[in-house]
């Protein structure tokens, strides 16, 4: 008896040792990360958040961020302005005929500088403000902008909302409803990896080693401990992975609801899905690409889809970071391109 106790003592103790060890050990590498390689530093980087009214904005105002990606893709600068929103311009300025744009991370700019944003380079070749107020989010959330901007000042008469094919299609009346308990462990799986990127230059420098390394990547995906980057394999977003139908209707109808809403007739901005090109669910991408596009001619929307200009010359490819999948900016300067000749084609002449 005597001798088991003194062996689990002993286990104990040597566990607690190893433990006080292994964290002196993160420590001092924190540390020397830290020190000698700066590049992987997290302080600053970009960060979100939700206010009381659930409006989804950038944490940190009026200043300058950075936004990096593990992978190499991008390692860019982003302005946040005294609202939380990716923009040096005031809404509050009483401008001349200016177009609001509002979108998800493609819109934002994710990985590119705010002047190659489509919306910035727009500007140049229409001669006319752009405002925008993209955040990473959905329809809700450009719901919840749109009226934020216009609670501060903003006088939204013409928009341009990026609709991203790949995560905006959705139920949006089961939006609370589902798996809570698989949604709970993948909810927390991505707020530990989320904080450990804000707060550990350890956590970057590993984990961009381990995207740099083929062996080594391959085996972390295969383990789970990083994502295979191919959301675009649900083939075109959650379209398939529930009712088609219904979920193409209730996008639809939420577009309707902004509409009638802020009384505004906005041009949607399609954002095609990496699975009309990638993956395995090519023919069913395509089916819902077409649906979606038609179901919105339906309802008189505007529709600017850049996908042939895309897949002409077949490296639609070329115009995403490799790793990353949101567009470089090349991707942002064809779409501004395609924008500015549809409004001149078509004679939108709240447009022009």
């Amino acid at each position: 008896m005597q001798n088991n106790f003194q062996l689990i003592k002993n286990i104990f103790i040597n566990f607690i040792l190893i433990l006080i060890a292994s964290v002196f050990s993160i420590f001092l590498l924190e540390l020397f990360v830290n020190s000698f390689l700066p590049q992987f530093d997290p302080r600053g980087m970009v960060a979100y958040q939700v206010n009381d009214e659930g409006v989804p904005l950038l944490k940190y105002k009026n200043q300058s961020m950075r936004q990096w990606k593990n992978t190499g893709d991008y390692d860019v600068s982003v302005f946040s302005n005294e609202l939380g929103l990716r923009n040096h311009k005031d809404i509050k300025t009483n401008y001349v005929d200016e177009i609001y744009v509002v979108g998800d991370s493609y819109s934002f700019g994710q990985g590119v500088e705010e002047s190659e944003r489509y919306s910035d380079q727009l500007e140049g070749l229409i001669n006319k403000p752009i405002i925008n107020i993209s955040i990473p989010t959905d329809f809700q959330g450009y719901d919840r902008l749109i009226n934020y901007a216009i609670k501060n000042g903003a006088n939204i008469e013409e928009l341009i909302i990026g609709v991203c094919m790949e995560n905006d299609l959705r139920v949006y009346e089961d939006i609370n409803k589902g798996d809570k308990k698989n949604s709970f462990i993948r909810e927390s799986i991505h707020f530990i990896k989320t904080k450990l990127t804000e707060i550990s230059a350890l956590y970057c420098f590993v984990t961009s080693v381990v995207h740099g390394n083929r062996i080594l990547s391959k085996v972390a995906k295969n383990i789970g401990i990083i994502s295979k980057n191919e959301a675009y394999d649900l083939a075109s977003s959650s379209a398939l992975m529930n009712s088609k139908k219904k979920t193409l209707l209730s996008s639809v109808k939420y577009l309707k609801i902004i509409r009638e809403k802020y009384k505004i007739e906005p041009i949607i901005l399609i954002v095609p899905s990496r699975s009309l090109w990638l993956g395995n669910n090519i023919n069913q991408a395509d089916e819902i690409h077409k649906t979606f596009i038609s179901m919105l001619l339906t309802e008189n929307f505007l529709i600017i889809d850049p996908r042939e200009s895309f897949e002409k010359g077949g490296a639609q490819m070329d115009y995403h970071f490799k790793y990353d999948g949101h567009w470089n900016a090349k991707g942002h300067e064809l779409v501004s391109s395609i924008i500015a000749n549809q409004i001149v084609k078509n004679n939108l002449k709240k447009f022009d």
